[in-house]
C-alpha cells in the first residue's frame, strides 16, 4: 500500500511538465511502468516490453449478452477497465489491465513521446536509445526503497505474483475463477480446461479485477471465505 500511495502521487505531480520537461518525462515513464506491474502483478520483463501499438489496441470488453450474467459493481468494472494483450512467458498472450487513471497517465506519456524518445524505438516504456526501455525490476527497487517500506527487498514483481496467488486462495475462488486468474497471470497452474460461462475478457475485468483492487487496497479480508462475485 505504501508503494502503491507513492506511485500515485508522484504520477499526479509529474504529470503536468511531462510535456516539457525531460527529467519529468522519464520520471514518470517509470512510475507507470512500476504501477502497471505493481496492479496486474505481472512478469516485469513481460511489462517493459510493451510496445506502443500493442497499447493503442486497447479496448473495454463489449458483450451485451454476457453483462446481464453480471452484477451492477462488475458491470461498472467493465467501463473502468481498459485491457492490453502483451506477449507472455513461452510466447503466450497475456492481458493488462489498466484503470481509467494509469490509461490517462499514459496517453500523456504517448503525446509527449516525440518530444523526448527516438521515432524507430517502440516500446511503450522507452528510455534512451533507438531500441531501449526501462526496466521494471530497476523501476520497482527504486521505488520500493523510496516509499518508505519496511522491506523493500520483498517488492519485487515475482514476489508479488507469489502474493496474490496465496491470496486467491482465501478468497475462495471456484474452479472457474481459479482457471480464469491463472490464464491472466500466465501460470502453469494446471491443464486448463477453458469451459467459462463468460467471455474470456468479460471474466478476466469484471471478475478478477476485483481481487487486484482488494489487494491494493489492503481490504482482501473482505473475501475471506467468499466467492469472488
Amino acid at each position: 500500500m505504501k508503494l502503491n500511495t507513492f506511485l500515485n502521487v508522484n504520477a499526479v505531480s509529474l504529470a503536468p511538465p511531462v510535456a516539457t520537461d525531460v527529467s519529468a518525462f522519464m520520471a514518470m515513464t517509470q512510475v507507470v511502468l512500476a504501477k502497471v506491474i505493481l496492479f496486474n502483478r505481472k512478469r516485469q520483463g513481460e511489462v517493459c516490453k510493451i510496445t506502443v501499438d500493442d497499447y493503442k489496441k486497447k479496448g473495454k470488453a463489449q458483450n451485451s449478452d454476457a453483462e446481464l450474467s453480471l452484477t451492477d459493481f462488475e458491470r461498472t468494472l467493465l467501463k473502468v477497465f481498459d485491457r492490453v494483450e502483451i506477449r507472455g512467458k513461452r510466447g503466450r498472450t497475456v492481458p493488462l489491465l489498466l484503470t481509467d487513471e494509469v490509461t490517462s497517465w499514459t496517453d500523456t506519456l504517448v503525446a509527449a513521446r516525440t518530444t523526448f524518445i527516438n521515432t524507430n524505438n517502440p516500446y511503450l516504456f522507452a528510455s534512451n536509445g533507438e531500441h531501449s526501455h526501462f526496466r521494471g525490476s530497476d523501476a520497482l527497487r527504486k521505488f520500493s526503497v523510496d516509499c518508505g517500506a519496511k522491506k523493500p527487498e520483498l517488492l519485487t514483481s515475482t514476489r508479488l505474483r507469489k502474493q496474490i496467488a496465496s491470496l486467491a486462495q482465501v478468497v475462495c475462488l471456484n474452479e472457474n475463477e481459479l482457471d480464469s486468474l491463472a490464464t491472466f497471470m500466465g501460470h502453469d497452474l494446471r491443464v486448463h480446461t477453458h469451459f467459462y460461462t463468460l467471455p474470456l475478457d468479460v471474466m478476466q475485468i469484471a471478475r478478477i479485477s476485483k481481487l487486484f483492487l482488494a489487494a491494493e487496497q489492503g481490504k482482501i479480508s473482505d473475501f475471506a471465505g467468499k466467492p469472488v462475485r
